[in-house]
């Protein structure tokens, strides 16, 4: 067995991605604590009132009318998520490349599952509720 005495790689890419993966977990987890934080739109109560609104809304399409405000494409919550899932998968390519170049795997792993973490957190979230 031969000892191997080549010094290894800095934890550059491995400490990246455990703070990437840190702050994919901590914006997913102050989401799903705080928000959501854009307004939610108003659903109608009862069966008559959807009936209603239909109707308007064909009277509005037949008379050539505007339909009305069509509602934001992005709002704060897609963004926080879209933000979110970005910064995970750069944690988790930056922990892989970093195990790769034979890094400390300490750091890498720890951000990849800290990433993992924010992905199935939302997961997590729609199930329990």
């Amino acid at each position: 067995m031969t000892l191997d005495l080549r010094p290894r790689p800095r934890a550059v890419l491995g400490r990246l991605g455990l703070v990437l993966g840190l702050a994919a977990f901590l914006i997913v987890l102050a989401h799903g604590w705080a928000g959501p934080f854009a307004p939610r739109p108003e659903g109608a109560g009862t069966i008559a009132e959807i009936a209603v609104e239909g109707l308007a809304f064909a009277r509005r399409l037949l008379t050539g009318e505007a339909a009305g405000a069509a509602p934001p494409r992005w709002t704060v919550d897609r963004v926080l998520a879209a933000v979110a899932g970005g910064l995970a998968g750069l944690a988790v390519l930056s922990g892989l490349v970093g195990v790769a170049r034979r890094e400390p795997p300490v750091p890498a792993l720890a951000g990849a599952l800290l990433a993992a973490g924010a992905v199935a957190l939302p997961v997590v979230g729609l199930f329990a509720a």
